[in-house]
Parts: structure tokens; sequence; C-alpha cells
């Protein structure tokens, strides 16, 4: 799946009624997708039985521009990806059981453009190539509501987080004190596991107005895979013909995702109308301040012999800023049985100027939505249009080796849409 995000890789709502409000599902849910992945103290919330299936589909507009590029653009825009909770109340009991499986990060970067001259020499290119970088994040939680009192709920959730990470592009080594500044095409893939926890709590002042806050712990993410590659434009640029190019290594990929604390309220402020506020805290900062890859068992003798081992360590900075996140949502009831949303959010791009590139520019800040909620019998409905607002960003002089991506612009946005369907038994 492609994706667009609010403030970074995560998610900007769980299913098509959280999305229609903006996200603003700590003090409020209705469905134990959104209970369960923005605050588990809500599921207390849902006295019945239930199952909910959502499908999101996405469509991305990206345009990049420098010296040897003008108006590229994505070759993938389209994607989607299904999502599954259900919830249990325990019978005679303050418990409430949850489950979703769920996409908290789907980033998929795919362009076609041409490989700006750089390197170690500062004239390699591999001409018009791909550059693509994967970073896919599914959680499967588990999520339990207690009721501590007739107005205050406790939550526990506990994921189990499958991530893959993956680049298809030329890269320039960083830090990896022989090689840095060296340019060469990588195919590198790698996936694995990690776990994250949340705690939350719910208030309910009275029947209209409700209180929510939920901490989520920091995600370490260790993958492993392969890397391949090879190296043939840099070593002719430097006169080094002849020399065996291609590459393969056993490879290792150490990242995160950030913890982050959210907050707010949502109010029956009129028979007809609810509104919810909410403020998100994102930890970017100890989360992705760099990309390390490890590559070991490397195949090319002469790149071993180069190096003096047959591994390599290379830290890419990142450097991304800790953001706050704004939230709001509104609902109208349009019947006894239907109501329309409206959701707004705003987060400021945790992405260094001086870093950003097409890979990582997950640049969204403003994102606007849309939808309808209707219910029949014992099912409920819910259809979401979500549109994050064009958003650009240039580049002066870059901080990344060889200066590829100085002096050079990125503007991305994209359209989201959402349908749920909820069951109550």
């Amino acid at each position: 799946p492609l994706t667009a995000r609010a403030n970074g890789v995560l998610r900007n709502g769980y299913g098509a009624e959280s999305m229609a409000m903006g996200s603003t599902g700590v003090a409020f849910a209705r469905d134990p997708l959104t209970a369960v992945a923005s605050n588990p103290a809500t599921l207390t919330l849902l006295d019945e039985k239930m199952f909910s299936l959502s499908l999101t589909g996405i469509h991305g507009h990206g345009r990049f521009e420098n010296a040897f590029n003008d108006h590229a653009g994505l070759g993938r825009d389209t994607g989607a990806f299904p999502e599954f909770a259900l919830s249990y109340p325990i019978p005679d009991s303050r418990f409430t059981l949850g489950f979703a499986l769920r996409v908290d990060s789907a980033r998929l970067a795919d362009w076609r453009y041409t490989d700006a001259p750089g390197g170690i020499d500062g004239n390699t290119s591999y001409g018009r190539q791909t550059h693509q970088a994967e970073f896919t994040a599914l959680s499967a939680t588990v999520g339990v509501g207690m009721e501590l009192s007739e107005k205050l709920s406790l939550g526990l959730g506990l994921g189990l987080v499958y991530h893959r990470v993956g680049l298809d592009v030329p890269f320039i080594f960083q830090t990896e004190p022989t090689l840095a500044g060296w340019k060469t095409l990588l195919d590198l893939e790698t996936d694995g596991y990690g776990w994250n926890a949340s705690i939350g709590f719910l208030y309910r002042h009275s029947e209209d107005l409700s209180f929510g806050i939920q901490y989520l712990t920091k995600v370490e993410l260790h993958g492993r895979g392969q890397a391949r590659g090879d190296v043939s434009a840099q070593l002719d640029s430097l006169g080094l013909t002849g020399v065996e190019s291609r590459f393969r290594y056993d490879a290792e990929v150490d990242t995160a995702l950030p913890q982050i604390l959210s907050a707010g309220l949502s109010w029956q402020c009129h028979e007809r109308v609810r509104l919810a506020l909410q403020l998100d805290w994102v930890g970017w900062e100890d989360a992705f301040d760099e990309l390390r890859v490890s590559l070991e068992d490397g195949t090319n003798a002469a790149i071993n012999e180069l190096t003096g081992s047959n591994s390599l360590v290379d830290r890419v900075p990142v450097d991304w800023k800790d953001r706050f996140v704004y939230r709001a949502g509104v609902e109208v009831a349009l019947s006894e049985n239907a109501d329309f949303l409206l959701g707004y959010s705003y987060g400021r791009s945790p992405v260094p100027s001086s870093l950003t590139t097409p890979l990582n520019g997950s640049i969204f800040e403003h994102t606007v939505s849309a939808g309808l909620r209707a219910e029949r019998g014992p099912w409920s409905f819910a259809l979401a249009y979500q549109y994050h607002l064009p958003n650009t960003e240039s580049v002066g002089v870059s901080d990344y080796l060889a200066g590829e991506y100085s002096q050079s612009s990125l503007e991305i946005s994209a359209h989201l849409l959402a349908l749920s369907a909820s069951y109550s038994f």
C-alpha cells in the first residue's frame, strides 16, 4: 500500500468513523477498532459484543524537482489495506476485552527520477532509476478496559508489531569510515518483530462530557534480511574498470516507532451535536534519530579488501523532531440513525528541511476529513473521505553527503477513502 500520514509515517485515524472525525478517539469510541487503537479504556463504552471490518484506499500525488528533474512523479500512486477488530464485555464483570489487527504504518515512497551526479568524486550517476523506500508496521493488539468506578475506567493494551523496511535506491554511504560518500545501487529488504504497550484512562464527568488520556510506548524495531547491489558506476567514475562490482550482504536495520501521549475530550454540546478535541505529543526525536544499517558476510572480495572487513555499519542521519498534533472533530445528527462527521488535524512536519528527500519526505501537515455514519439494526456503517492537503518542502543545502538533494523541492498530497462496518451481537 501507498501511504499518506499526518505528521510522519503514522496513521491519521483507525476505521472510517475515527478518520472522519480527525482521529479524535481518545475520549469516545463506538467500535472496537477505534477503542483498541486510541484508548483501551474506551472499551468500557461498548456494552455489546461487536466486531468491526474496515477497508481503506488511497491515491497519492507527488512532485520532485531539482536541476536534473522537472516534475518527477510517483511510480505507484494507489493502494489499499484492510483492518479487523472485536470486543467482548465479560458478563457480570467490569471488564471488556478487545482485539485488533491494524496497520500502524504502510509507507511506500515509489519514485522515478534521474540520479543526480554525486558520489565520492561528485560525478557518479546511475541515470534514471527507481527510488523506492518502504516502511510497514502491522500490529496485533490485545486490550482490556476495566470500570474502576461509575465514572472512571482504566485500559491496558499489549501489541505485537511486525515491521518491514525496504530500500531500492542509489544509496550513498554516510558514516562508514572507508566508504563514506561512495554511491551504489542498493536493494535492501529486512523484517522483524517488536512489542508495544499502552495505558489509558477515561473519565465520564457526565453523560455529555468525557475526558480521555493514553500513553503508547516506543517500539524498538530490529529487522533482518539481505542486501544486494552494484557499485559499477562509482568504480567506473574512479577509473577502476575490471573490478567486480556486484555484492551481497546479510543485512540488519534498527529503527523504532515513537512514544505517543494523547489527551482529549468528547462533549455533547447540543442534543444533535458532539464536539471532540484532542492533542497528541509524538516523540520522534528518540525514535527517528538515525537509520542504522549493518551489513555482514559480504561476498565482494574487492570491497572486503578495501574496507579490511566483510562487514559494514552505516548510520544514516534522520534527525526528526518531536511534534504536537492538534485534532478536532464534529458529529452532527441528521436523524435518529444517521450522523454527518467532520474532522481536522494539524501537525508540523517532523522532517528537517536539510534532510528531506522524496524517500523520507513524510511532510504532510494539514488534513481535513468528512464522513457519514448510519445504523440499521445490529449493523452500523461509516464512510470517510480524508484529504492530506498539498505541502511543499524546499531544500537549500542538503546535509547528506555528496549533496545530490541540494537545491531541490518536494510536494506531496493524498486522498483517502475508508469504509467500515460493525456488527453487535
